[in-house]
């Protein structure tokens, strides 16, 4: 620990003590990358990873105050959640959640660069680093989500938008969000999107989100209609209690415009038919997953990711670390979610970097037969680790999205 410190300090890649709280010698004085930037300043993880790729670094291991990180060279590392979408295998024990895991992607300019991106939740965290672009610098940052009239929309009440606008400040959105997009944590980290606000606490208003489908759906036919053949994918990590014919209309309607439309299954431990859009099969509905590839079950009665055959296709969901909504630099490692509204961001994301990728794997993939495709790809590339483990309800599938092997790397 001292040594990287050490290093990192002569090579003046930090400020002496800029990260240093309670002496170099301990854990928390070397929070650095790739595990938490959030005390550094801008840009300045980009830097040393650089560093630390050109050999400038000659101290090969970083530590943290919560689990140790092996720099290896030629490969990224990746929270369990986004890497399990690439390895053939479930990736440890219950325990393993907090380690970081190689994964060979690199950071090719066509992850989902072909895609648009509708993200419908709580608002995202405009700023945080996960959503810089591609060129983005600390004097000139960019970002791939920005909050003007044009990408940001919100359906929320008069005095709830005066007094919060479109920015994140219950959390929820800017996790999914970073798990669609995030430069480090999402698979279409080079699509653009746009973000369409909901609700600004736990419980979005019913009405709101059929707004916020209609205008993801008229928005997608006035960019079919314009000549745009850019494909939309739309995030929706929710749902109601209960089936609300309404909702389910909605959905249909946005499934007919040609836009593809990823909903969260549920998190009640239900049957994914209790809840609208998840419950009607147009949509491509997502279960929740563990580390150990076994349905993801709540701590409490009652909690726990849905099942049944309207599921389509099941994502990492148990303990999964995003963006937070808190900082611009922070992130949930401390305090990971568990829930489907994470497995379907992730998905949400995969989906789009499969559209992008040049061998066209989706192949000619509709709304309708997106669920269909995503199945077939994650049993024929990982046959039997595609599937779940342990018994699952009657009815339910069995399958893991996967990337499979020939279209991990460009």
């Amino acid at each position: 620990p001292q040594k990287v410190y050490d290093e990192l300090v002569k090579l003046g890649l930090i400020k002496k003590d800029a990260v240093d709280h309670e002496g170099p010698g301990n854990d928390l004085s070397i929070d650095i990358i790739p595990i938490f930037p959030a005390l550094l300043e801008h840009g300045q993880e980009e830097r040393i990873v650089k560093a630390m790729r050109e050999g400038k670094v000659t101290t090969r291991l970083a530590f943290s105050k919560e689990y140790m990180v092996p720099f290896l060279e030629g490969e990224e590392q990746a929270p369990w959640a986004t890497a399990r979408l690439e390895s053939n295998h479930p990736l440890g024990a219950a325990s393993d959640f907090v380690k970081r895991f190689p994964i060979k992607w690199g950071n090719d300019n066509t992850f989902g660069a072909c895609a648009d991106i509708i993200h419908i939740d709580s608002g995202v965290n405009f700023h945080h680093v996960e959503f810089e672009d591609v060129g983005s610098t600390p004097e000139v940052p960019k970002f791939r989500v920005s909050q003007d009239g044009r990408n940001a929309i919100a359906f929320v009440k008069k005095d709830e938008m005066k007094k919060f606008g479109v920015g994140d400040v219950y959390g929820h959105g800017t996790k999914t969000g970073s798990l669609i997009i995030g430069k480090t944590m999402g698979l279409a980290r080079h699509a653009h999107m746009r973000v369409v606000k909901v609700g600004n606490n736990k419980l979005a208003r019913g009405s709101d989100i059929i707004k916020g489908l209609d205008w993801a759906g008229k928005e997608h036919l006035f960019k079919v209609k314009s000549g745009n053949p850019r494909p939309t994918f739309i995030n929706l990590s929710m749902g109601t209690e209960g089936v609300c014919d309404l909702t389910n209309a909605a959905a249909r309607k946005v499934v007919e415009s040609g836009a593809f439309l990823i909903v969260a299954g549920g998190n009640d431990a239900k049957d994914a038919s209790a809840h609208s859009p998840g419950g009607i099969e147009e949509v491509v509905t997502v279960g929740a997953s563990t580390i150990t590839d076994e349905i993801w079950k709540g701590e409490t009665p009652g909690v726990g990711s849905a099942h049944g055959r309207l599921i389509d296709v099941f994502a990492p969901g148990h303990k999964v670390a995003a963006a937070s909504h808190t900082d611009v630099r922070a992130y949930t490692f401390d305090a990971p979610g568990s829930g489907t509204s994470l497995a379907t961001g992730l998905v949400t994301g995969m989906s789009a970097y499969l559209y992008c990728h040049p061998a066209k794997p989706l192949g000619n993939v509709t709304p309708k037969t997106l669920g269909a495709v995503l199945r077939k790809l994650s049993v024929e590339s990982q046959p039997p680790n595609g599937k779940m483990k342990g018994p699952l309800p009657a009815d339910t599938t069995d399958i893991i999205a996967h990337i499979p092997e020939p279209f991990r790397q460009h």
